[in-house]
């Protein structure tokens, strides 16, 4: 069983109108953002977390990150030393 050619088997852009390949081109494609946030500054869950539970996340990332600088700037500070 043979099939015809038609312009249904086209991959369609979101305008309606084939690409005449089988993959669009990364110019015609749409990419949202992974986060949406309103205008008014909230984001999109109806459910935000606790503001502590928020602050200690922060600071808990700050001090992983002061922590990882440090242990970096001292292994090269020990390599680095003469000795």
């Amino acid at each position: 069983m043979s099939r015809a050619f038609s312009s249904e088997s086209l991959p369609r852009t979101r305008s309606g109108v084939g690409t005449g390949s089988r993959e669009e081109s990364a110019s015609t494609k749409e990419v949202e953002p992974p986060l949406r946030f309103h205008r008014n500054g909230g984001s999109s869950d109806p459910n935000p977390r606790p503001l502590a539970q928020r602050l200690l996340w922060f600071a808990a990332l700050w001090l992983g990150g002061i922590g990882t600088v440090s242990i970096v700037a001292f292994g090269l500070r020990l390599w680095i030393a003469p000795k």
